[in-house]
């Protein structure tokens, strides 16, 4: 399984282009090796049939060629012809001649006739035959031919497949020269033809690739040459970009639209935060205004000392929740902003929450009260101040912050550090959740909100013990 397993893998990473290649370099291969095997087999045949005939041919012609000088006890002429024989046909390995009692007459082995050979042929009538011996140097057709019907003994004759197997071996190499050739046509042809069907894969690939980064404008080139189902494919796929550049475009101007929407929601719910905070203040405070006159009178009007005692504490109580109100108030809406600015509103802002919370709180700014902001974005930059702040107050333990604006021409960077206990941000942002993308926190959901909707990013970095830091920046440009 791990085998196959590795082999899949590494399909996966080869080309098409390759992978045709490849199965066309495989079968040319194996084509040319089974055609060169069988030309082989049937060139060796042919030419071993024609060494046997040429063998039977010579045995029976030298012979007859020999009867008289045999019949005739020329020893000397048997020599001239047995020799020029030899001379002449480079297969002949050997010859001997044996009279009608078998006895040794003439041999070309010049130290005798090798020991079991004369037994291992005879020629049957008056018809020649032929045995194949295994030797060390190879096959040798031994031929036994009689002289003149037997009655002038037996011709034997060794044809050697030496020069057979050399012949076979240049027709073999000379089909292999051919093959390779051919082979190499072939593969040219192969990659040319494989280069123009994997075309259009490749431009389909780059246009794939382009479309998931976001390039709509792609286009496939769409060639004469192709094919009628690749050619509508290739259209096909033009036409998808083009639709996916609409609908892209569709869902931006959607997006503008609930940009829009948000702002005013926002809007009115600054607006009714603001109408809240003047009720608060002009109703609220002056209920407990007159509860504190009237308390006064009590306090007056009774000459017992437990009464008077209550009375003041109720006045205290009524002081401590009207000093309440107006900071709350205040926290619904910092009206303040419109009429001293947004740097001294935040400080104003700071100091109380650092009396109120026992907090000390380091505050530098770059702005000076000729900044003048964009009203949606001074509500965002205090907002995201004001609610980090309360984050810190209700979740950090910490004792000790450092709130930093910085400024230049282009963007507004705040930064707001603390040493609290901070916290898990995979736990609290949910990063593992992919599908969602979900954020436990609403109160940091908003801040991030609120910091898109003037078109500034909001980074939030934290761990276990380290404490917390805010970073808001804000374009300027």
């Amino acid at each position: 399984m791990k085998i196959i397993y590795n082999i899949l893998r590494i399909h996966r990473h080869i080309s098409i282009q390759a992978k045709i290649l490849g199965i066309v370099i495989m079968l040319i291969l194996f084509l040319a090796f089974l055609i060169n095997w069988e030309v082989r087999e049937k060139t060796s045949s042919l030419l071993e049939k024609q060494l046997i005939q040429h063998g039977n041919s010579v045995s029976t012609n030298v012979a007859q060629m020999i009867t008289e000088p045999i019949l005739t006890n020329n020893v000397y002429q048997l020599n001239i012809i047995m020799e020029k024989l030899t001379k002449d046909d480079p297969n002949i390995r050997y010859y001997f001649i044996l009279d009608k009692d078998n006895n040794l007459v003439l041999s070309s082995f010049s130290t005798g006739v090798p020991k079991g050979l004369l037994e291992v042929n005879n020629y049957e009538g008056s018809k020649s035959n032929l045995r194949e011996l295994k030797t060390e140097e190879g096959i040798i057709w031994d031929i036994a031919a009689p002289i003149a019907k037997g009655f002038g003994g037996t011709l034997r004759i060794g044809i050697s497949e030496k020069y057979r197997t050399i012949g076979l071996e240049e027709v073999s190499h000379k089909i292999i020269q051919s093959t390779s050739i051919i082979i190499i046509l072939t593969i040219f042809f192969a990659y040319l033809l494989t280069k123009l069907l994997t075309y259009p894969i490749k431009q389909l690939v780059t246009f794939a690739t382009k479309i998931g980064s976001g390039n709509y404008d792609s286009k496939l080139e769409v060639n004469w040459w192709f094919d009628k189902e690749i050619t509508t494919l290739l259209e096909t796929f033009n036409k998808m970009a083009r639709n996916l550049k609409e609908i892209t475009g569709q869902m931006e101007n959607a997006q503008k639209t609930g940009k829009k929407l948000l702002q005013k929601i926002i809007t009115a719910q600054e607006e009714e935060r603001a109408r809240v905070s003047r009720e608060l203040h002009d109703e609220a405070n002056q209920c407990l205004a007159a509860i504190s006159l009237g308390l006064d009178r009590i306090h007056e009007e009774t000459d017992l000392n437990r009464s008077k005692y209550l009375s003041h504490e109720l006045k205290e109580i009524v002081l401590m929740a009207s000093s309440d109100l107006k900071r709350l108030a205040w926290e619904l809406r910092p009206s303040t902003i419109d009429k001293i600015g947004l740097d001294m509103a935040i400080k104003n802002y700071i100091d109380n929450f650092a009396t109120y919370y026992k907090i000390t709180i380091n505050y530098q700014s770059d702005l000076s009260e000729n900044d003048n902001f964009d009203g949606e974005i001074s509500i965002v930059i205090y907002r995201i101040i004001q609610e980090s702040l309360t984050n810190i107050a209700k979740h950090s333990e910490a004792d000790q912050v450092e709130v930093t604006i910085k400024k230049n021409p282009k963007r507004l960077m705040i930064i707001i550090e603390d040493n609290g206990q901070g916290f898990n941000e995979e736990k609290v942002f949910n990063i593992g959740n992919k599908v969602t993308g979900s954020i436990s926190s609403l109160g940091l959901y908003g801040m991030m909100e609120r910091a898109e909707l003037a078109g500034g990013n909001l980074i939030i970095e934290s761990e276990i013990g380290q404490g917390t830091a805010v970073y808001l920046t804000i374009p300027l440009t």
